[in-house]
């Protein structure tokens, strides 16, 4: 809930919760298949991701699907430090992120379900 950036040791705390997520539902017994998406929704198709820097084809399937979706709920979110932003310009910023942070092939398959009004945004989306 801060306002402003983080600083760097804030962001260094911030990085750890993919793993202290993942730890905590690696005990419930139900939860092992979604274990990947917890742990690598961070990671990066480049590999400037976090916790473990994997990249491309190393990030499983489910973990990329998540990527996705958790990138279009942040950018359309009202965040402490900053206004949701409008659909359209979370679209183009997935775009320019394909390939990079984001699963071309995934970012495709979002805007083509979307388009088809398969997704609605949360309620602080404009």
């Amino acid at each position: 809930s801060k306002e402003g950036r983080l600083t760097d040791k804030e962001f260094t705390e911030v990085k750890k919760h993919p793993t202290i997520g993942a730890n905590i539902i690696r005990q419930v017994r139900h939860l092992q298949e979604e274990l990947p998406a917890l742990e690598q929704h961070h990671e990066r198709i480049d590999g400037k991701g976090y916790p473990n820097g994997l990249q491309a084809d190393k990030i499983s399937t489910i973990a990329r699907i998540v990527a996705v979706a958790d990138v279009f709920d942040a950018i359309t979110s009202d965040r402490p430090y900053r206004p949701a932003m409008d659909i359209e310009e979370a679209l183009d910023i997935m775009r320019m992120e394909s390939g990079d942070h984001l699963d071309p092939k995934f970012v495709d398959a979002f805007i083509m379900v979307y388009s088809k009004g398969k997704i609605r945004p949360g309620k602080s989306s404009k």
